[in-house]
């Protein structure tokens, strides 16, 4: 694959805890008599599984039946079956993981995509999914995530509207303090309208702040586990929206190294390092 050069003290933009991950990747291919069964370079995937899918062993997989499978492909004389599909787990990692298969023809990519949703939409999936025991499919956490989104912007508006109603009735609230014929009952309904929007402000503020931690969350939850996430909470609260959108690719790219297509971090001379795409 491509190799990329860095000169020492380069700051990639990648924390270092990804770094190290991406160095300490690496794959030791199935092999039987000297050949490769099963192996390419994204059925090493099937071994590196993510949205908390089971590691399978090369035993399991020659175990499993070729209906446990997405895909029977027949390439350069060889056949293989990939993408496995035996439960629930695997089924979405199949899916998470079709984009960045590019050695399939279109026909095969829309087999493994039909496979992997016929099974999602079982009765085995969906009583996982009744039970909270699974997280959501990658289109439904951006379903989610833009949902998220939206809200966010509405009650923006909503905010900078109360906000407006307030100053104009602050305004009122002078006004009526000048007028000396004002009666003290309609400055008492006024005020208690201002404090009434001002709480209303400050609901809207936590509410805006909750959504907008919510919405980080879902962004990255796909890539952390349950403890991790809950350590890393307040540090991606906090993010500024440049560093969080920067830790998020990183993420990815630690993603895409376990999945056995993104860079491998090899330690060359004293003043460079490699990167190396699987």
């Amino acid at each position: 694959g491509s190799i990329v050069k860095y000169p020492a003290g380069t700051d990639t933009g990648i924390p270092a805890q990804s770094l190290r991950m991406i160095a300490q990747l690496h794959v030791e291919p199935s092999m039987q008599g000297g050949v490769m069964e099963d192996v390419d370079l994204y059925t090493y995937e099937d071994e590196i599984l993510w949205m908390h899918a089971k590691q399978l062993t090369y035993q399991e997989k020659k175990g499993l039946p070729d209906s446990a499978f997405a895909l029977i492909q027949k390439k350069d004389g060889e056949r293989r079956r990939r993408f496995p599909i035996n439960d629930c787990a695997h089924a979405r990692n199949a899916l998470a993981r079709l984009p960045n298969a590019q050695d399939l023809s279109a026909e095969e990519r829309a087999t493994v995509k039909r496979k992997a949703q016929a099974k999602l939409n079982s009765k085995e999936c969906k009583s996982e999914r009744a039970k909270g025991g699974i997280s959501m499919e990658p289109e439904e956490l951006q379903e989610e995530y833009e949902k998220a989104q939206a809200e966010v912007e509405r009650l923006t508006s909503e905010l900078e509207d109360s906000k407006t109603e307030a100053e104009r009735l602050e305004l009122d609230l002078q006004a009526a303090n000048k007028n000396k014929e004002t009666i003290e009952a309609e400055k008492k309904a006024i005020a208690e309208e201002r404090d009434g929007l001002g709480k209303k402000a400050d609901e809207l503020e936590k509410q805006l702040a909750e959504l907008h931690l919510t919405a980080r969350l879902e962004k990255v939850k796909p890539f952390l586990d349950a403890e991790e996430l809950e350590e890393q909470k307040e540090g991606i609260d906090a993010m500024p929206e440049k560093s969080f959108d920067m830790y998020v690719a990183s993420l990815e790219a630690a993603n895409k190294s376990k999945q056995g297509v993104g860079p491998v971090i090899i330690m060359g001379e004293e003043d460079s390092a490699k990167i190396s795409w699987a």
